[in-house]
This record gives C-alpha cells, sequence and structure tokens, in this order.
C-alpha cells in the first residue's frame, strides 16, 4: 500500500511539474507573441506613414514629377553606362527628362518621365458612377492627347534627336489602363512617335540599348583598328622604300669612294714619280672616272 502511494505520489509529482513547465512555455510564448504583435503594430505604422508620404508626392505635381524622374533615374543608372544618357538634358530652349545617346541612325532618343495623374486619379475616384466615371475618362483622354502632343513638339526635334520619343509611366497601372481604356489615344501617341513605357517595359529596352552601345562601341574600335592596321601597311611601305633607296645610295657612295681612291692612288704614284725625276704621270687623265 506504502508502495502504491509513493508511486502514486511520484506520479502526480511529475505531473505537476510537467504543468508548471508548460505554464512556463506559454507564458514565454505568449511573451514572445506579445513581443511580436506589438513589432508588427509598430511595422503597420511606419508602412502607414510611408504609404501616407508616397500618397502625399502622387497629390503633388511637382514631388510626383520628382519621383518619376527620380525612378527613371534609377533605371537608366543600373542598365546603361554612365556616359550614354543625360539627365535634365537641354534641347533648344527646352529640357528632357533623360536623353540616351545611341548613335545615328536612330539617334539621341528623348524620354518623359512626367504624367497628368489628377485626370487618372479622377476616373479612378469614380468607381461606379457610370456618368462621373464616363467624364472622367474623356478627361484623362483629352489630357493624354495633350501630353503626346506636347512631347512630340517639343522632344523630336530632326537632326537633333531621334524620329521618335519615350512617354516613361512610373505605374504599371496606370500603363494597364491606358491601353485598357484609352486605345486611341494609344495609337495616336504611335502615329506622333511618342511610345508609352513602364518600369516593366522599359527595362527590357534599356537593356536592347546597352546592346546596341556595345555592338556601335566595338564596331567603332574596330573601325579604329582597321584604320591603324591601314596606316600601319602604309608606314611599313613607305619605310621600305626608303630603305631601297638608301641602299642605292650607299651602292652609289661605294662606287664613288672606289673612283676616288684609284685617282688618290694616281696622284700618289704621280707625286713620287716627280720626286725621283721621272716623267710625271698625268693625274688628270686617271684610267677611271668616279661615277655619278
Amino acid at each position: 500500500m506504502q508502495a502504491q502511494d509513493r508511486a502514486l505520489s511520484e506520479i502526480l509529482g511529475n505531473a505537476v511539474d510537467r504543468i508548471a513547465a508548460g505554464e512556463r512555455r506559454s507564458a514565454a510564448d505568449s511573451a514572445a507573441l506579445r513581443e511580436r504583435l506589438s513589432g508588427l503594430m509598430r511595422q503597420q505604422d511606419s508602412l502607414g506613414q510611408t504609404l501616407g508620404a508616397l500618397q502625399g508626392v502622387l497629390d503633388n505635381k511637382q514631388a510626383r514629377g520628382a519621383f518619376g524622374e527620380a525612378q527613371l533615374s534609377r533605371l537608366v543608372a543600373d542598365l546603361l553606362p554612365a556616359d550614354s544618357f543625360a539627365l535634365q538634358a537641354r534641347l533648344g530652349q527646352m529640357r528632357v527628362d533623360c536623353l540616351i545617346f545611341l548613335p545615328w541612325p536612330p539617334g539621341p532618343v528623348p524620354v518623359d518621365a512626367k504624367f497628368p495623374l489628377e485626370s487618372y486619379q479622377a476616373w479612378q475616384a469614380a468607381g461606379s458612377d457610370g456618368k462621373a466615371a464616363a467624364t472622367a475618362l474623356k478627361r484623362l483622354q483629352r489630357d493624354m492627347a495633350t501630353h503626346v502632343e506636347a512631347i512630340a513638339s517639343k522632344y523630336i526635334r530632326a537632326g537633333e534627336t531621334a524620329d521618335f520619343a519615350l512617354m516613361f509611366l512610373p505605374s504599371e497601372a496606370v500603363f494597364a489602363a491606358l491601353h485598357s481604356h484609352c486605345r486611341g489615344i494609344v495609337e495616336m501617341a504611335q502615329r506622333r512617335r511618342v511610345f508609352a513605357v513602364s518600369p516593366s517595359t522599359l527595362w527590357p529596352l534599356l537593356n536592347t540599348l546597352a546592346a546596341v552601345l556595345r555592338d556601335a562601341r566595338f564596331a567603332e574600335k574596330g573601325a579604329a583598328l582597321q584604320a591603324a592596321a591601314r596606316q600601319l601597311a602604309d608606314d611599313s611601305l613607305s619605310l621600305a622604300d626608303l630603305a631601297a633607296k638608301a641602299q642605292r645610295d650607299w651602292s652609289r657612295l661605294g662606287d664613288d669612294l672606289q673612283a676616288l681612291v684609284r685617282r688618290a692612288d694616281a696622284l700618289a704614284l704621280s707625286g713620287r714619280a716627280f720626286a725621283e725625276g721621272a716623267p710625271a704621270l698625268d693625274a688628270e687623265a686617271p684610267e677611271e672616272t668616279a661615277k655619278d
């Protein structure tokens, strides 16, 4: 009986220990969960502040333009060589947000990073109100057409830029809405040689332009090497001609030296004969005359 009581006491003690350990783990887990929830709440507050700041940027026309320009500058800086583009480049009396220096043809490509977002926001805000949505959509189409015409007239300049320009839209949603609900504006822009691009479509385009720039620079260096090789060949021929001329001159000089030696010998013999009283040799009549 006592053995059973001891066994029962041990079992109860172990159960109490396990319950206490479980309570400690639960308390620790609860504390960790509360800390995690507190961190998530802080992140949510931070995200809300970030979204508020972003909305403030989008609501402000100048700040929105700077936002689009900053996004565009990051893309081109990441994908193109530093000397192949310029930000806020001057075109006559105007400035374009970015100018990509491609070789002719097609020539430098202007990129505009501004967009009439107010019209788009008004259209989105109209929601299911059919009449308000239709009015807002017409305003968006009108503002888009005006923007396209401004890009085409200000930035596409014969003999100074390519015959087309890019209209950068920093939002994929705006890009999709433009092609879905403003197809006529997109076609009009294409006729005016203004092509809309979003971040996801500009990225592969810039990769292609980077490859074009590499090929152009390789071809330029190859042409320079070919010109240098031709110049080297011409210089080698000139050097060969000079060497042949020098050889002829040296051969002629050797003949002249031999004639001079023979004349000197004849004069020496004549002088010796004169000194010994013998008839003088005619020094003026050597057997051989110097060659020219």
